[in-house]
């Protein structure tokens, strides 16, 4: 039993490359997979393979060319935009750039609350209770209620995209890029804090990443994709122990490299996309 099927989806994006002759590429090229209740899997590939795209697909947040997605059996492009609403509580998104997730002129409180007025049907009093335990969920406490973004570290402004997606009492949950703005200690942290809450709140998790390291630490499945397509997708153990793809082993080669090694390693990876 799957919660999200994904069968045969593509995107693409045209641009005017020359004259009035239109080129086309396909960010996300015949990828299918499955996964199941409570699995935390990651997608995996370098800048411009098609992670965010597919991610953005799997949520209706832009239009497919082809394909479908099946979350709990129900075919999400077929919905009508009613049915899409009443669909979105439960499939969240912690975008990759917290800062620009977060309005500006909202404080913390502010942006959970109007969250669980939109999607929840609870009173005021319950309202700021509900945001108060969600914000200590991430571990930030109350004196953080009335502060905007711009007062806050980037580490704390994931806790609040984070806090802001649990509002919803989501069971599929995507991260993308969730940790590339911050720095190592902090990444291990929110990592850690996904972690828990998925397991916590018995969700799904697909982690969007170009960093294998850190996927092959929380990920029951890994899958790599490569120029829009989805080369290969194993229990994580066995993707790091026994890789398919030649592009997949210089990616865990690059990971698990010496300070020494990196840059052979990067000339090879800069060669397989080419």
């Amino acid at each position: 039993m799957s919660i999200l099927s994904v069968h045969n989806l593509s995107k693409r994006y045209a641009w005017r490359a020359s004259g009035f002759k239109m080129k086309y590429k396909w960010a996300v090229d015949d990828v299918s997979f499955d996964i199941a209740p409570r699995e935390i899997v990651a997608i995996v590939g370098e800048s411009g393979s098609g992670k965010t795209t597919l991610a953005r697909c799997l949520l209706r947040l832009i239009p497919a060319d082809h394909g479908s997605v099946l979350f709990e059996n129900q075919d999400i492009f077929t919905l009508d935009r009613s049915a899409l609403r009443q669909l979105r509580p439960s499939m969240q998104m912690i975008f990759q750039h917290p800062g620009r997730a977060l309005n500006p002129r909202h404080t913390v409180g502010q942006t959970l609350t109007e969250a669980l007025q939109v999607h929840r049907d609870i009173s005021e009093t319950g309202c700021r209770a509900e945001a108060l335990r969600l914000l200590d969920r991430v571990g930030l406490n109350a004196s953080y209620w009335h502060r905007h973004p711009s007062e806050l570290s980037g580490g704390q402004q994931q806790r609040v995209v984070i806090a802001r997606a649990l509002s919803t009492q989501p069971r599929f949950l995507i991260a993308d890029e969730p940790t590339s703005s911050l720095d190592a200690m902090v990444r291990q942290k929110i990592m850690v804090l996904l972690d828990e809450l998925t397991k916590a709140r018995h969700m799904t998790l697909l982690i969007i990443t170009h960093d294998i390291r850190t996927a092959s630490h929380y990920a029951n499945r890994i899958g790599v994709m490569q120029q829009g397509k989805l080369i290969e997708m194993q229990p994580t153990q066995e993707l790091l122990s026994a890789p398919q793809h030649e592009y997949t082993h210089q990616l865990i080669a690059h990971a698990f490299a010496t300070p020494e090694t990196i840059d052979q390693h990067e000339l090879a990876l800069e060669r397989e996309t080419q």
